[in-house]
């Protein structure tokens, strides 16, 4: 089926796992999305997730369960994008070219075009983790006119090769380190099963499931070390005109307990969006990866944001 068809049927299993091919299938750009429609009728808005890196769709089921279960509107379809190269199941790019930043955002914005073919007219709130916050945000104004709101959680959208993480990182996922490193992790996964789940014991059975496939997949660990770098080398000084422009309809949420892939990067965000937007910014106690055990808290803490969207495209 097409990515078109399988929008528009009926599903008895929500959310439905579709592959998004981009451009067209011959250039093998595909990308693994998650599709939950809306529980009554026709959409009357649809919120777009994007992942932050790695980009696996199936760690934020149960956050994006938890809103959906939770919001007012039964008109609400929700479709979570992720990214190039890193699901574990479908065939990688032709190249390393198509694994890059910008890659991952014309995909993410052409499949929100894809969405307006299929749903013109009807609204967007975007919610975009960590990079997928920047790419979020790097909207062209033909979406932002559609967009009624973004949230940014955990958002990295400046030097986050500055960060604390960053810092070690960068000099890691070298060009030559990262085949290394995605074939030494795939050879320990096949040779000790059992590490990761002794490593990882308060990790819910699902997740770990999915980490055990990714780390499995040197094709997939490889693509999302890749994106990594480039992410390094291309986020750095904040975009401050942009940030100003999107501030009116701007929500973000970070982490009260500290957060290494941000650090002291928010305090220019919060300086730059001033007093009149201060009350656009919160912040709970959520780690940066909340999808593995703080969905609900996560839900919970967006959840009147997007409440107010909705009220406002009835």
């Amino acid at each position: 089926m097409s990515f078109s068809r399988e929008l528009q049927a009926n599903f008895e299993t929500v959310p439905t796992s579709l592959t998004f091919s981009f451009k067209d299938t011959s250039t093998g750009i595909l990308t693994r999305t998650l599709w939950w429609p809306a529980k009554a009728g026709d959409p009357s808005a649809i919120l777009v997730f994007v992942c932050g890196n790695p980009g696996i769709p199936i760690w934020y089921i149960d956050f994006l369960n938890s809103i959906r279960d939770r919001v007012s509107n039964s008109s609400l379809a929700i479709l979570a994008i992720g990214h190039v190269g890193h699901a574990h199941d479908l065939p990688q790019p032709p190249s390393d070219a198509s694994l890059s930043l910008q890659v991952q955002i014309d995909v993410a914005n052409a499949t929100r075009r894809r969405l307006l073919q299929l749903f013109p007219n009807v609204p967007h709130i975007v919610i975009g983790h960590s990079i997928g916050a920047y790419i979020a945000l790097q909207s062209p104004r033909d979406l932002l006119s559609c967009t009624t709101l973004t949230i940014a959680l955990q958002p990295t959208i400046s030097h986050i090769g500055s960060t604390s993480n960053g810092r070690v990182l960068k000099h890691i996922f070298t060009p030559w380190l990262i085949p290394f490193l995605a074939s030494l992790g795939s050879i320990l996964m096949h040779l000790f099963p059992f590490i990761l789940p002794r490593m990882m014991s308060a990790w819910p059975k699902p997740a770990l499931r999915t980490l055990e496939e990714f780390i499995s997949c040197k094709e997939a660990t490889r693509s999302s070390m890749t994106m990594a770098r480039d992410e390094f080398q291309k986020v750095r000084d904040l975009d401050r005109k942009l940030l100003q422009e999107v501030a009116p309809k701007l929500r973000i949420l970070y982490s009260e307990t500290g957060d290494k892939w941000i650090d002291q990067n928010s305090d220019e965000v919060i300086e730059v969006l001033g007093d009149n937007y201060a009350h656009q910014i919160a912040f709970a106690p959520v780690p940066h990866a909340f999808c593995i055990e703080h969905s609900l808290l996560t839900a919970e803490a967006v959840l009147p944001w997007i409440e107010e969207a909705l009220t406002a495209v009835k």
